[in-house]
């Protein structure tokens, strides 16, 4: 599907209003490091809805303690003392 329909999707099933533009920033940058799977066909990014599932699941798992890497990077900041 496209972002578009991937938006619609996130509306109709998650009772999220979602625009097309907002589906491209969580396939480009991601969101607290859970980034939307997509595949590029032609000119267009191409999502799936267990791609979109998948994103929904890891964005609840971040919300509820999951790690996005930010304890590990202190980590490694404080052993090279910076």
């Amino acid at each position: 599907m496209g972002l578009a329909e991937a938006a619609a999707w996130m509306r109709a099933h998650h009772g999220v209003p979602t625009v097309r533009s907002t589906v491209w920033r969580w396939a480009v940058d991601g969101v607290d490091g859970v980034k939307l799977e997509t595949v590029k066909y032609g000119r267009e990014l191409r999502t799936s809805v267990g791609a979109l599932q998948r994103f929904v699941d890891g964005r609840a798992a971040g919300e509820v303690g999951g790690d996005d890497g930010l304890a590990e990077a202190r980590a490694r900041l404080d052993a090279a003392g910076i």
